[in-house]
């Protein structure tokens, strides 16, 4: 009865020490885990920052004045630039598109006709 005790409790603690070391690679490789991704994280953070900062000088109000004034080479407006609504043309009363008229649902044009189109057949 001894041998089988102690063969027993060989085999349960080989068993628990496979266990733990288990448990020990698994835990690593979390950890792992997680400190590529604080590192990935922290790149973003400094991308972000970056990208910040490139944005408020993108946007700053005295530099886009600056190359708007010299590159797009702007001018005041004169006082004939300006005018009246009702000084426009009017629309021309005739359109290109004279010969359309509304049609019923389920028909075409054909001349002066409209044209029936057979039930089941495709537009």
């Amino acid at each position: 009865m001894s041998r089988g005790f102690w063969m027993l409790a060989l085999s349960a603690l080989a068993i628990l020490a496979a266990g733990q070391f288990w448990i020990t690679d698994h835990v690593q490789s979390l950890e792992n885990d997680v400190a590529r991704a604080e590192i990935a994280r922290d790149l973003e953070q400094e991308r972000l920052s970056i990208l910040k900062a490139e944005w408020a000088r993108l946007t700053e109000p005295a530099r886009i004045a600056d190359q708007a004034r010299r590159l797009l080479q702007l001018e005041p407006m004169n006082a004939t630039q300006i005018g009246r609504l009702d000084s426009l043309p009017l629309r021309a009363t005739e359109t290109p598109f004279r010969d359309l008229r509304l049609r019923k649902p389920g028909t075409i044009a054909h001349g002066d006709q409209d044209l029936a189109i057979p039930e089941g057949t495709a537009e």
